[in-house]
């Protein structure tokens, strides 16, 4: 009689793992593919920051040669150190744009501001001007108070007199003006 001997199944089996040889190749591959992307996408988004950042200090420059242009045309006005806060403003972090689209759109003839400030990082903003009477730095402060920007962070008017010293920057057909000074407290 012959007998079968089956020495297969005496030798060790190879123990079944969860991730095999092609499934492991095929996840580092995805992870490095990834990874390229990730990096990829940062410097696409480097480029762009990039080039935003151009076209503000682009803009920057059209406005210091266009102030220049306006202070060569109007000597009587006192704008030298405005190229000097624009570049502040440029600087900072603050988002000051909504402010200056408020202040912009609440113009009255006959009212201007000489001084734009925002100080303790945006909680204080304060605002000086002259007006050739009471009743249009009144209209005046009216006009910002009714800004969307500033509805939540109204004006109050602290001073409104007869100017000190004597003003540059007025024009010269104005014999009489008032000087006035505007603040207000932004929330955090």
């Amino acid at each position: 009689m012959q007998q079968q001997i089956n020495l297969y199944r005496y030798l060790p089996h190879p123990i079944k793992s969860f991730l095999d040889l092609k499934i492991l190749a095929l996840l580092s591959g995805g992870f490095a593919g990834f990874l390229m992307l990730f990096y990829l996408f940062g410097l696409i988004h480097e480029q762009y920051l990039l080039s935003h950042l151009n076209k503000i200090n682009t803009s920057l420059a059209d406005s210091r040669q266009h102030l220049q242009q306006i202070a060569a045309e109007y000597p009587e006005l006192d704008i030298s150190q405005f190229a000097m806060n624009a570049s502040k403003i440029a600087a900072c972090k603050i988002k000051f744009s909504p402010f200056l689209e408020g202040f912009a759109k609440a113009v009255v003839p006959g009212a201007w501001l000489t001084n734009i400030s925002i100080a303790n990082n945006g909680t204080l903003i304060s605002l000086k001007g002259y007006a050739t009477r009471g009743i249009e730095a009144q209209e005046f402060l009216e006009r910002i108070n009714k800004q969307s920007t500033f509805t939540t962070r109204p004006f109050v008017m602290q001073d409104l007199s007869q100017p000190i010293e004597p003003i540059s920057a007025k024009p010269s057909s104005i014999s009489n003006v008032l000087s006035f000074y505007l603040t207000t407290e932004v929330p955090q």
